[in-house]
């Protein structure tokens, strides 16, 4: 099997599934880095209040670049067909549940290994079409 052939597009999607659990590992990573802050700052003797803000809130306000640069990474994320951003259009931007490219209707995971729905029977009825000079038979009959 020739995986350039048949999953054009895997290593695209491994990236975005990377960007994705990034994603998801700075939102519940929230809480276990807060504990971890505010364990260090106990350690070192620092006040419960510093200029009259909670230390909870420092904690928090340190996290939040972590969040925001994981979620850009993943809305910023190219569509490995038409090379436009997955999750925006030019209507702007869409959510990140996305179940296809905005810009072009390509599904999530289609051309890879990772894509067992739907999308990778017409993904592989496409292929069949691309080896065949001529198309399919039932293309020729039409």
């Amino acid at each position: 099997m020739n995986v350039d052939i048949d999953y054009p597009y895997q290593a695209q999607w491994v990236e975005y599934r990377r960007y994705w659990r990034n994603f998801w590992l700075s939102v519940f990573g929230f809480f276990p880095a807060l504990i971890l802050i505010l364990s260090a700052a106990n350690s070192a003797g620092l006040p419960a209040t510093v200029f009259g803000i909670d230390r909870i809130f420092i904690g928090a306000v340190l996290w939040l670049p972590v969040i925001a640069f994981f979620t850009w990474r993943l809305t910023r994320w190219h569509c490995p067909h038409c090379y436009k951003p997955f999750h925006m259009s030019a209507v702007g931007f869409t959510g990140v549940f996305n179940v296809s490219c905005r810009n072009c209707g390509i599904s999530k995971y289609a051309g890879s290994d990772l894509d067992r729905g739907w999308s990778s029977r017409l993904w592989s009825r496409e292929l069949s079409k691309r080896r065949t000079p001529q198309g399919s038979a039932d293309d020729r009959k039409q």
